[in-house]
C-alpha cells in the first residue's frame, strides 16, 4: 500500500452553495465546511489499494458535469475507503496530459482534487487565493470598479488583439495579468521573461504591447532568471481550470465570458470587436 498524503488538498470550503438568509446560511458554511474538512482528512489517510476496473463507476463518473467541464478522463478506480471512491486518470489540457487522483463521495455529490467541486453545477467548494493570484500577477493594469485576473499567452494572436486594447478599458475594470505559454508558441516563455524582466506595471505593459505589436525584441531572452515565477503563475492559472487563452476570472475565480469588453466598447460608443 502506498499512501498518497502528498497528493491531495489543503483548501476547504469558505461559502455557501445556496443563497439563504444570513444565519442560516453561516450555518450552512460552516457544515458544508466541516464536512469537506472531515473528507480532506480521510483523503489524506487514504491507502492506494490496485483493484479490478468498475466499468460502471468509471462511466458514471464520466458523465459527471465537473468531468466533462473540467474534462478529467476516469481511468481506474482504487479504493479510498468507504467515505471516499478514489479515482486515477488525468486532466486533458491545452498543454496535455495532467495526472491525477480524484477523491469522490459514495453519492458523486462533491469531488476532491486540489479544490473541492460539486460535481453537478461545478461549483467551486474551496476559493482560490486571491492574494496568492495577484501577487503572482505579471503586471496590474486599470483602475476600473470591475476586477478580473487576465490569463493570457504573449503569442496568442487573440490575447496580442486584447493587450493593444487594454489600456482602452482603464477606466472600466482592474485587471490582473497572468501570462502563460501554450504548446503551440515555443518561444512564449522568452516572452513572458522578457515582460518579467522589466520593473513596474507600465514598463511590463509596454513590454507586452511592444511584442503585441511584433516587436521580436524578447529572442534570446534568458528564461533560467523568471524560471520559478514563471512556473508558480503557471500553477495558479491550472487552479483557475484555465482551458485557454486570453480566459478571463472574477476575483473569486469564476470564468467571466470575453464579451464582456464587447459590453465595455458599447458603453463607449465603439463598435465590438467581437471575440
Amino acid at each position: 500500500m502506498i499512501n498518497i498524503r502528498s497528493m491531495v488538498l489543503s483548501a476547504f470550503l469558505l461559502s455557501s452553495s445556496v443563497a439563504m438568509a444570513t444565519e442560516v446560511s453561516k450555518q450552512a458554511d460552516a457544515a458544508k465546511r466541516a464536512e469537506v474538512a472531515q473528507l480532506a482528512k480521510r483523503a489524506q489517510q487514504a491507502q492506494v489499494i490496485d483493484t479490478d476496473t468498475d466499468s460502471q463507476l468509471l462511466e458514471a463518473v464520466s458523465r459527471l458535469p465537473l468531468a466533462k467541464t473540467h474534462r478529467f478522463i476516469p481511468q481506474k478506480v482504487m479504493d479510498g475507503g468507504s467515505a471516499l471512491h478514489m479515482i486515477k486518470g488525468y486532466f486533458d489540457t491545452p498543454k496535455g496530459k495532467t495526472y491525477a487522483v480524484m477523491f469522490v463521495t459514495p453519492d458523486l455529490g462533491t469531488a476532491l482534487y486540489g479544490q473541492a467541486f460539486d460535481t453537478n453545477t461545478v461549483k467551486r467548494y474551496s476559493p482560490v487565493d486571491t492574494e496568492e493570484l495577484k501577487s503572482a500577477s505579471v503586471y496590474t493594469i486599470g483602475d476600473g470598479p470591475d476586477e478580473f485576473f487576465l490569463v493570457s499567452d504573449p503569442l496568442c494572436p487573440y490575447c496580442m488583439s486584447l493587450e493593444k486594447r487594454l489600456a482602452e478599458y482603464a477606466d472600466k475594470a482592474t485587471f490582473h495579468l497572468l501570462f502563460i505559454s501554450l504548446p503551440m508558441h515555443p518561444r512564449a516563455p522568452e516572452a513572458i521573461a522578457y515582460i518579467l524582466s522589466k520593473e513596474g506595471d507600465e514598463a511590463r505593459h509596454a513590454a507586452a504591447v511592444e511584442i503585441a505589436k511584433g516587436s521580436k525584441s524578447f529572442v534570446g531572452t534568458d528564461k533560467k532568471p523568471a524560471a520559478r515565477e514563471m512556473a508558480r503563475i503557471e500553477r495558479l492559472a491550472g487552479e483557475l481550470n484555465t482551458q485557454g487563452t486570453p480566459s478571463l476570472f472574477s476575483m473569486d475565480g469564476e470564468p467571466v465570458p470575453m464579451r464582456v469588453f464587447d459590453y465595455y466598447d458599447k458603453q463607449a460608443g465603439k463598435t465590438p470587436a467581437g471575440r
